[in-house]
């Protein structure tokens, strides 16, 4: 989770499954309370019913781009470029590019983008 966050400007490098499924599992958890928060402190608009989302939506902003930065660096990692992770942001099925992405093998050897980040772990 700390490496997506310290590495979200860089974009370079290959990220594992582990590191893009936790933080996909952080970001799912941190809007969900954002918006049990909306509900708790703002309500429902009486006219849509739908829940007023200020907290996440301002939280949606901010958690997109080291989404985006993240998903580019697992795509990196199975050998694709990084703007496959635009797939990532389309609304009502960027999920199932998430999904694709967590569960996809990565390239065992070194490719373009850097060396294996599993054999990299294991070298430390």
């Amino acid at each position: 989770m700390q490496n997506c966050l310290r590495l979200y400007f860089d974009g370079k490098g290959r990220a594992r499954r582990a590191e893009y499924g936790w933080f996909v599992v952080f970001q799912i958890l941190a809007l969900l309370v954002a918006m049990m928060l909306d509900i708790a402190l703002y309500g429902f608009n009486p006219f849509t019913n739908a829940p007023n989302a200020y907290a996440f939506t301002w939280l949606l902003l901010a958690i997109v781009p080291p989404s985006v930065s993240v998903a580019s660096r697992r795509a990196h990692d199975f050998g694709q470029s990084g703007w496959l992770a635009a797939l990532t942001v389309i609304p009502y099925v960027g999920w199932i590019a998430m999904l694709v992405f967590v569960f996809l093998e990565g390239q065992a050897s070194q490719n373009q983008h850097g060396p294996n980040p599993k054999s990299t772990l294991a070298a430390i």
